[in-house]
């Protein structure tokens, strides 16, 4: 069975992601309704993966995010899910099995993508630790098509300050 909109939202509300099956087409009202309503003002705008992008920050805590949640948009179609330090309650692997495939992490060194695609998951996990580092939920894929999106490509870029 195909979740709703609203149900696969409330997976990340609860904490119960385990056998999440993907993002279903979501819109901007739902994402409102569920995680609590974002903060007045514009979206954000950002580039991950070196496309520019619009987000909403919804930063009540939930089960599974504690620090809140990052919806990436195009127009008023939510396109992605973002979770940074997700609070799994148990190792990557033991709630979401073997990832089909790692790949580098571009969040830092340390990292690395634990991909899902046909479950629109991904994770970047510090492998050492069995810790996820931040997730990401979006529709599901194949891996063909995750490594050419821009979710594969999301990277942290330090930029040096001047004195």
């Amino acid at each position: 069975m195909t979740d709703t909109c609203e149900q696969a939202l409330r997976r990340v509300v609860h904490n119960t992601m385990g056998d999440w099956q993907g993002l279903p087409p979501c819109n901007r009202e739902t994402a409102e309704r569920t995680f609590g309503p974002s903060p007045d003002g514009p979206d954000g705008a950002a580039a991950p993966g070196g496309r520019a992008m619009f987000f909403r920050n919804y930063s009540d805590p939930h089960d599974l995010a504690p620090h809140g949640v990052t919806v990436w948009f195009e127009a008023d179609a939510a396109v992605a899910l973002q979770i940074n330090s997700p609070a799994l309650g148990a190792s990557p692997e033991a709630v979401f099995g073997q990832p089909e495939t790692k790949l580098r992490s571009d969040l830092a060194p340390t990292l690395q993508q634990w991909v899902y695609p046909e479950r629109g998951l991904a994770l970047h996990v510090h492998p050492r630790k069995d810790l996820a580092k931040r997730l990401y939920g979006f529709a599901p894929m194949t891996l063909a098509e995750y490594e050419e999106s821009w979710l594969s490509r999301v990277a942290m870029r330090r930029i040096p300050l001047r004195r």
